[in-house]
């Protein structure tokens, strides 16, 4: 392949100072930067005023740079169909020693590697979406096919059929904010789950919800998920602004004007499930009956059979901007007067969250950059890894170790399964009834502290157990020898599985 500078084409440079239009000084350094690295690469760049530009009358054969697409110039240029380029592309094209693409629209970077769809935009939205989704080197999709890898919405709406397909497909379901944010980061590689992490839509967003009938401490409960996850809540029902009722008796006055009124009408169970699978189910399904009146469930299985019509066996994939997307919050939120109201069998036995916070520390992550660690070793490939006991926040860096390291993550649903060989109990608090699920398991995997996954990555080896074996889950501060060399087999049996791995790749 012949190199950026083989290419006989003129090749000109906006220049910034004629541009009318206003730009930043970063802007006019970037334009700069490239005209010197054109000319360092022997391509033999010139500036070009914007009177010129205006100037050009039909499309011609030279390439034009630009670090902004805006303006009067800009503008006029694309019209006509002439070669456009951000300055990004062309910074990172003379870094790869490549030609520039050839498309028949401009290209500005290429941080999107990504097949786009929406649902849910205004028609202009939607036009200036798929218009920058292709500036930065992605594609768009009007249909959502087997080929999307991403779906952007404003809303998390069951009735849209997109949406629907999306959740059943494991498509992450995102804002606008993420294109947006993925133009300002030209060099960045926005479409990798630490970054789309942190927009995808949450779960109620748009919707404005009041409750009827519910004890106080539910009551509280239930506005504080609604707002934890996008959502407005009301104390007072609004004619044209509420959108949803939650009751747990189908009657009141409350009831009666929601129904006259067109407000969807749920019970607390939506709620709960929406929470749990991480995704907005179809209010129908959750409707009041005739003969409801009970409080919000005592229990609620983790195993709960999908939704009709809403695949929800991936539940992370479609939560929300900044909400709690990890294995550890969804379990938290399993019942919600468990929240309020939460015993243990047997009034004597001290819970496991009380000894929990005994022991809290900081997160080791939090002074970590995950770039010190480097780029991708295999010194946990083989171990599948499940993490809880950590913020939302620390949890995208500690998913970026799991990636460096070669780890599977494992979910909430492989918590019983044998998928799962290593158990990282953080600082952060965590509910009983997730750690009672893992004390349970503390005799068939190891559950370690943040410390080993952390060094193992920075030692890039899996290093020994026995030092950052849980003290939660040490049999009452002892080790069991027996379920230590249980261990100690495991943990040998990965080593040799891996060290097999390598000998047949060398």
């Amino acid at each position: 392949m012949q190199n950026f500078s083989d290419d006989p084409t003129l090749i000109y440079v906006i220049d910034l100072n004629t541009v009318t239009d206003e730009h930043t000084p970063e802007e006019l350094q970037d334009a700069g930067n490239t005209y010197k690295a054109l000319k360092e690469a022997g391509v033999g760049p010139r500036n070009i005023s914007e009177e010129e530009c205006l100037q050009v009358t039909t499309k011609r054969g030279a390439i034009f740079i630009f670090p902004i697409f805006r303006g009067k110039a800009f503008e006029h240029l694309k019209k006509l169909g002439c070669r456009l380029f951000g300055t990004p592309i062309v910074m990172q094209c003379l870094g790869g020693n490549a030609r520039l693409p050839k498309e028949d629209f401009p290209v500005f970077s290429r941080t999107l590697d990504a097949t786009v769809c929406c649902t849910g935009l205004r028609s202009s939205d939607r036009t200036a979406l798929m218009e920058k989704v292709r500036w930065m080197g992605g594609r768009f999709q009007g249909d959502l096919t087997d080929k999307v890898t991403h779906l952007v919405a404003e809303e998390c709406d069951p009735t849209s059929a997109k949406y629907r397909e999306a959740v059943r497909m494991k498509i992450p379901v995102l804002t606008k904010d993420w294109i947006d944010e993925a133009w300002k980061h030209p060099f960045v590689n926005m479409t990798s789950e630490e970054f789309t992490e942190h927009y995808k839509v949450p779960i109620f967003s748009k919707l404005v919800i009041s409750v009827s009938g519910l004890p106080v401490a539910s009551r509280n409960e239930i506005s504080r998920l609604i707002e934890h996850h996008g959502g407005v809540y009301s104390a007072e029902l609004k004619r044209g602004k509420s959108t949803h009722l939650v009751v747990d008796k189908n009657c009141g006055d409350k009831l009666r004007r929601a129904k006259q009124w067109e407000i969807h009408i749920v019970t607390t169970k939506w709620i709960e499930k929406c929470v749990i699978h991480g995704v907005r189910l179809n209010e129908r399904d959750y409707a009041p009956s005739a003969k409801l009146s009970r409080p919000l469930s005592r229990t609620l299985s983790t195993t709960t059979a999908p939704i009709a019509d809403l695949d929800t066996s991936s539940p992370s994939n479609c939560s929300g901007v900044k909400t709690p997307s990890t294995s550890q919050e969804n379990l938290r939120l399993l019942s919600i007067e468990q929240l309020v109201n939460r015993k243990l069998s047997g009034s004597g036995e001290k819970k496991l969250s009380q000894i929990q916070r005994k022991f809290a520390t900081t997160d080791p992550i939090e002074n970590v950059d995950t770039a010190s660690l480097g780029t991708f070793n295999d010194c946990l490939t083989g171990c599948g890894v499940f993490v809880c006991g950590v913020t939302d926040e620390n949890m995208v860096k500690w998913r970026r170790v799991l990636n460096i390291t070669g780890a599977s993550r494992c979910q909430d649903q492989d918590l019983q399964s044998s998928r799962v060989t290593h158990i990282v109990v953080g600082p952060h608090p965590v509910s009983e009834e997730l750690l009672l699920q893992i004390k349970n398991r503390s005799h068939e995997v190891a559950v370690v502290t943040p410390e080993w996954l952390l060094q193992s990555a920075q030692r890039r080896v899996q290093v020994p157990l026995l030092e950052f074996m849980h003290p939660i889950f040490k049999n009452d501060g002892t080790e069991n020898s027996s379920d230590v060399a249980s261990l100690k087999r495991r943990g040998l049996s990965l080593l040799d599985d891996q060290s097999a791995k390598r000998r047949r790749l060398s």
